[in-house]
């Protein structure tokens, strides 16, 4: 069902790759041309998440441009003027990645792990704002393949073809 999305066709499309990587790009000149360090490894997380929900859901969660954090040591941090939408990106963004460092330790405990969330299961509150951004982008996704009329002569041939500029969520 996912293998047409990741074939070396699809996987060539750069445009949107592009679009990020000059999107980071600026960033950094902007950051380093004031003389502030950047967290390259937050930074190459936004990429990759901006990156990859964009080529899979067609939905740019735009977690680049919510704006890069500052260095816990920069005593001069400029007013925070964030929107709601580059608010919610930040969110989903600390969100996604708590969900993968609860789960990575999870590996490295091995199958004692229920043990170490006896009192709190570690990942529940952050998947609560994983679940809340993602939510609408699905119900979304969902309408619009309601409304899409179906021809059954092409749905066998859908399985694994991928039309241009379609996504996952789309396809599935």
């Amino acid at each position: 069902m996912t293998r047409p999305f990741f074939t070396r066709d699809r996987i060539r499309d750069f445009d949107i790759f592009d679009r990020h990587t000059n999107t980071v790009l600026t960033l950094i000149k902007e950051r380093m041309s004031s003389g502030i360090a950047i967290d390259f490894q937050d930074l190459m997380s936004r990429f990759t998440l901006d990156s990859a929900a964009e080529f899979l859901f067609g939905y740019n969660v735009q977690s680049i441009t919510a704006g890069i954090p500052y260095p816990h040591n920069n005593f001069h941090v400029p007013p925070n003027s964030v929107s709601p939408q580059a608010h919610a990106a930040n969110e989903f963004a600390a969100a996604f990645l708590q969900v993968q460092e609860a789960i990575a330790r999870r590996n490295l405990y091995g199958w004692i792990w229920p043990l170490m969330e006896i009192f709190e299961d570690k990942t529940k509150k952050p998947m609560k704002i994983v679940r809340d951004f993602l939510n609408p982008i699905i119900k979304e996704a969902l309408f619009r393949n309601a409304n899409v009329p179906k021809d059954a002569s092409k749905e066998e041939e859908t399985e694994s073809h991928v039309e241009e500029g379609e996504t996952l969520i789309g396809h599935l």
